[in-house]
């Protein structure tokens, strides 16, 4: 068998070369279109964090801004306070509208988050971030319960923020 192999390539060096050149011609290209795949997939996935992370950013924006902002004309109390200190007022019907701004915004807060939890922290496996962004949404949520306040925004933001593993069902 090894001695007809040898007359082979002796008889046709050509041929064998060819062959030769052929499958590491094909080798080449099936390993060039694998890595182009996954330089491609990288590409879409480092894409979609950035942009999940700047809309998870803008709705933390506006959290923000409703939290700073005074719950009333006479009072510099703001929803920050409740959140940081825990300073209640007198009447939680004082910070009823800005609680009731708030909600919207919150919940699609944790919509994003929910979003950016099933399909790049997957990937990802740890993301200091979102650890941070979690740990605020469960405060936020904290100041809405203190306040004994619910609304249907209300309940599509603690499905979210149970769907992302931020709060346990309960």
């Amino acid at each position: 068998m090894v001695h007809s192999l040898i007359e082979f390539v002796t008889n046709n060096p050509e041929l064998v070369v060819s062959l030769l050149v052929l499958l590491v011609t094909t080798l080449g290209i099936v390993v060039t279109t694998r890595a182009i795949k996954i330089n491609r997939d990288n590409r879409f996935y480092d894409k979609f964090e950035a942009d999940s992370l700047f809309q998870i950013e803008q709705n933390l924006k506006d959290i923000e801004r409703i939290l700073k902002s005074p719950i009333h004309c006479d009072t510099s109390l703001t929803l920050y306070d409740i959140l940081d200190h825990n300073d209640m007022p007198e009447s939680i019907s004082m910070i009823n509208s800005s609680i009731v701004r708030l909600s919207p915004y919150f919940a699609e807060y944790c919509s994003n988050l929910d979003k950016y939890n099933a399909n790049v922290l997957s990937r990802k496996k740890i993301c200091f971030t979102f650890q941070e962004h979690s740990k605020k949404a469960r405060a936020i949520l904290t100041m809405f319960e203190k306040c004994k306040y619910e609304d249907i925004s209300l309940s599509f933001a603690k499905i979210h923020l149970i769907s992302a593993g931020i709060i346990n069902k309960s």
